[in-house]
């Protein structure tokens, strides 16, 4: 018999027992309850001292946790009150990062300030920058400056120049191919050579497209990226012109959606200035600016590794900030008929 059948077998003779004898329901009811509080009781007593018994006689139980060494003692293993208090009990030593502390936030660096009147140089771009979640650490990108060098000459006026470019190949982040102020209306066949030996060379080709700051349709966008990737067999897409404002993000998430569906493994958005922190999710790299040089040393601009400075009117041995990057010596109307100095050759 079990102890539940016993507790129903014990409940029940004692009622019975009370019912032959006493002669009110009252005495009945009173009688009834104590039996129940005492079989109830009893056997709540009996379950408790099997579960001391138990605890006390299995050590190994299960939530018991095996005493362990301090867990920061460089000696190793060791016996004491705060580890194990039996010379005889083998201690477990800790993993080695139980005692590797908690490493400090970098700070970021002050911003270097030009004293009014000291005719010193402007301020450079601090290295600091909100809005570069989901992105990669600075530390690398910082030590392996690339160049994203937009080239819009034509490969037959300067074979010379195209040639240094594939020469220059492990410096390169891209090439921006822009064969007719974008891909035009029907293939080039020395864009298309040319983009060969780029891609060859394992350099990125990117396809030019004006998107007019949102005015130019959606599907005219679309259209000139898949010529692009048909013809030239672009890696990715360089869209120029892009707004800055957060009212022209859905037009360029559509557009994004489309550029990678079409094959684009890089997306470059050229806004020329600090856009919304909207734009950082669509594209790889963000041109936060595009100018001549005399105004970019005169500018505090953020610096991240997905954003991207293109300076022209630049002098020799000048570097932009930002780890992707391009400064060349054109200027004028047509700035990016020149290459960066050191891949430029002699004219």
């Amino acid at each position: 018999m079990g102890p539940a059948e016993w507790l129903l077998h014990r409940f029940r003779g004692e009622s019975l027992t009370r019912l032959r004898t006493l002669t009110t329901a009252r005495e009945f009811r009173r009688a009834v309850t104590g039996t129940l509080v005492l079989c109830v009781g009893g056997y709540l007593t009996v379950l408790t001292a099997l579960l001391l018994a138990v605890t006390l006689l299995w050590p190994g139980r299960p939530g018991r946790r095996p005493r362990t060494c301090s867990p920061c003692s460089s000696s190793g293993p060791r016996s004491g009150s705060d580890c194990c208090s039996r010379p005889s009990a083998r201690c477990s030593a800790p993993p080695p990062s139980a005692c590797s502390r908690r490493p400090r936030r970098p700070r970021c660096p002050r911003r270097a300030r030009r004293r009014p009147g000291s005719g010193g140089r402007a301020r450079r771009p601090h290295l600091c920058s909100a809005g570069t979640t989901d992105r990669p650490p600075l530390g690398n990108a910082m030590t392996t400056p690339s160049l994203l060098v937009p080239f819009y000459e034509h490969p037959a006026e300067r074979p010379d120049a195209w040639a240094a470019l594939v020469g220059a190949a492990p410096s390169l982040y891209g090439v921006v191919l822009n064969p007719a102020s974008g891909a035009g209306q029907a293939p080039d066949p020395a864009f298309a050579d040319a983009a060969g030996r780029l891609r060859a060379a394992g350099v990125r080709v990117l396809g030019y497209v004006d998107t007019a700051y949102g005015r130019r349709p959606h599907a005219e966008v679309v259209g000139e990226l898949l010529r692009h990737r048909d013809w030239y067999a672009a890696d990715g897409a360089f869209l120029d012109q892009v707004a800055t404002a957060p009212g022209a993000l859905a037009h360029y998430r559509r557009i994004a959606v489309a550029a990678r569906a079409a094959g684009a493994a890089t997306l470059v958005f050229n806004h020329g200035a600090h856009p919304d922190p909207g734009y950082e999710a669509q594209a790889d790299l963000l041109v936060t600016f595009e100018g001549p040089w005399d105004t970019y040393r005169t500018l505090d601009l953020p610096v991240a590794a997905h954003y991207c400075h293109l300076v022209y009117a630049a002098p020799a041995g000048f570097r932009p900030a930002t780890p992707v990057h391009c400064a060349v010596p054109g200027a004028g109307t047509h700035p990016w008929g020149t290459l960066p100095h050191l891949p430029e050759p002699a004219r």
